[in-house]
C-alpha cells in the first residue's frame, strides 16, 4: 500500500491521501459558536442571531488549534445564517481556511420531530450526500452549520443511518470524516451500470454547482439513495471550545 500526499496548482498540500487507487476525501463538520438565545424582540428573523462575545472568543481558540491540525483546507462552506457565517469567517480569519461561501442545504430544519419534518430532514440529508459525491476528487471540505442537522448526517455517513450513531455535537464543536472513493473502475463492469453511474455523475456535478449559488434543487431519489449506498467515512477525530480551553488551561499552568 502506496501513500502519496497531494499538492495543489498552487502548492497546497490536500488533506486526502491516494492508496493504491483510492482517494480519501476529508469533511469537517462544524457547528456554530455559542449564539445569543432566541429572542423574537431582539432577532424577529432567527436566522440573524449573532454569536456572543464569549462565543466568538471560545471558538478563536478552537479555530487556532484547527489550523495546526489542518493547516489547509480546499472549500469552506457555511449555511448563510448569521451565528453560521460568523463562525465561517472566524475560521478564514484564525484557521487560514478559504473564505466562506453559501451552501444552503446547511441551513437547517426548523420542522424537525414532525412527519414534515421528518421527510424534510432525509431530503436534506440525501441532497447533503449528492453534494458530497459532486466534491469528490478534493481533498479536505469544511461545512459550517447547525444541530441536529449535523449531527444527523454525520451518523448517516458513518454508519448508513440518521440515528444509529448519537453524537454530542456541542455548540462550536467540529468533527473529522474521512470518506475513501474508488476511482479506478473495473473495465469489465456491465455497460448499463457504468451508463447509470456516468448520468448520476453529470447530476451531482451539476447540483453541487446550484447548492453553492444558493439555489439547488432537491435530488431525486433514486439518485439520492445510490449516494446514501455508496457514501461511508471513519471517523477522524472530534474537537470541542472546552478541550481548546483546558489546552490552554495547562500551558498557563505550567508558567506557574
Amino acid at each position: 500500500m502506496n501513500g502519496e500526499t497531494r499538492y495543489g496548482a498552487h502548492g497546497h498540500r490536500f488533506a486526502g491521501c491516494i492508496f493504491e487507487g483510492v482517494f480519501s476525501m476529508d469533511l469537517i463538520l462544524v457547528r456554530h459558536a455559542r449564539a445569543f438565545d432566541r429572542d423574537a424582540s431582539a432577532w424577529p428573523d432567527d436566522s440573524r442571531r449573532p454569536l456572543t462575545a464569549e462565543g466568538r472568543e471560545e471558538f478563536v481558540r478552537l479555530a487556532k488549534r484547527l489550523r495546526r491540525i489542518y493547516p489547509t483546507v480546499d472549500l469552506l462552506e457555511s449555511s448563510s445564517y448569521t451565528r453560521a457565517w460568523q463562525t465561517a469567517q472566524l475560521l478564514a480569519e484564525h484557521a487560514g481556511w478559504p473564505k466562506p461561501s453559501r451552501l444552503e442545504r446547511l441551513e437547517g430544519n426548523n420542522a424537525s420531530g414532525s412527519a414534515n419534518g421528518a421527510s424534510a430532514e432525509a431530503v436534506q440529508l440525501e441532497s447533503l450526500l449528492r453534494t458530497v459525491r459532486a466534491l469528490r476528487g478534493i481533498g479536505a471540505v469544511a461545512w459550517v452549520g447547525h444541530e441536529p442537522l449535523l449531527s444527523r448526517f454525520a451518523s448517516q455517513l458513518l454508519a448508513g443511518s440518521p440515528g444509529a450513531v448519537r453524537i454530542a455535537f456541542k455548540k462550536g464543536a467540529a468533527i473529522a470524516l474521512r470518506l475513501p472513493e474508488t476511482h479506478n473502475h473495473d473495465e469489465h463492469d456491465e455497460h448499463d451500470e457504468h451508463d447509470e453511474h456516468d448520468e448520476h455523475d453529470e447530476h451531482d456535478e451539476h447540483d453541487a454547482e446550484r447548492a453553492r449559488a444558493g439555489r439547488g434543487h432537491e435530488p431525486p431519489m433514486n439518485a439520492a439513495h445510490n449516494a446514501a449506498s455508496t457514501l461511508r467515512a471513519d471517523l477522524l477525530w472530534m474537537a470541542t471550545p472546552a478541550m481548546a480551553r483546558a489546552k490552554r488551561g495547562g500551558k498557563r499552568g505550567g508558567r506557574k
